[in-house]
């Protein structure tokens, strides 16, 4: 419609929508806003912040820093008993930011090194 000042549908549009969802049917709805819930562990190092949405009810937010994963759900940091054993985290491994893949299936998410994919 860019450019198309004849037509009606012009006068109701927007080229660039900031900070708005589009609806299905017309219209726009404003996106919700984000507040701060607390600073990272360590301020002064680079961490990773990756969301993981389980379902409509379920959504976290994962803090991954220099070995250690912090889990934020409900407003807050999620401070409840992890259900793995920590066996698996014991092999420290060297990674850099941008060395992640990231993929989810169902109620699991799957985090792998570029360099140790098989």
């Amino acid at each position: 419609m860019d450019m198309r000042i004849d037509q009606e549908a012009y006068q109701m549009g927007c080229r660039i929508e900031e900070n708005f969802f589009p609806l299905i049917y017309g219209g726009a709805e404003r996106r919700p806003g984000s507040y701060f819930v607390g600073e990272s562990k360590d301020s002064s190092v680079k961490c990773r912040v990756v969301d993981f949405v389980f379902s409509v009810d379920q959504a976290y937010v994962l803090e991954f820093g220099n070995q250690y994963i912090r889990i934020f759900a409900n407003n807050g940091r999620f401070v409840g008993k992890l259900l793995a054993s920590t066996s698996a985290w014991v092999d420290a491994t060297t990674y850099y930011a941008g060395d992640f893949v990231k993929t989810t299936e169902g109620d699991k998410i799957y985090r792998c090194l570029i360099g140790h994919i098989a």
